[in-house]
């Protein structure tokens, strides 16, 4: 879609300059935080998490190409409808999130 944007401003004679890109950020097999975050979802759900890669501008691959040792994960409340007038949010899994994140800290505090 770029590239067909670039062509078509350059047959009218005018620029278009593509920007904002994300860096890629890679699954790694291995990942002490992740199995510290899966261990933690199944003690306070009852359920195995839903680990997925998915295709989206996260700021982890940012993050990550400027800490490339950094052992990282993405998680948040449940959305639907993300970057539309439609957009919501689901209030009780804000409660679930900030339930799991204060869990994870306290473990990785624990564990130094």
């Amino acid at each position: 879609m770029a590239r067909e944007t670039i062509m078509t401003s350059r047959k009218a004679g005018a620029t278009s300059v593509r920007t904002g890109g994300y860096p890629a950020w890679r699954y790694e097999a291995e990942s002490k935080i992740r199995e510290l975050c899966v261990g933690v979802y199944r003690e306070l759900s009852g359920r195995d998490p839903r680990l997925r890669a998915i295709h989206a501008g996260l700021e982890c691959g940012l993050l990550k190409e400027k800490l490339p040792r950094t052992d990282m994960i993405s998680f948040g409340p449940n959305l639907a409808g993300v970057h539309t007038p439609d957009e919501s949010l689901s209030i009780n899994s804000v409660a679930a999130t900030w339930e799991f994140l204060t869990t994870v800290l306290a473990r990785c505090d624990r564990g130094r």
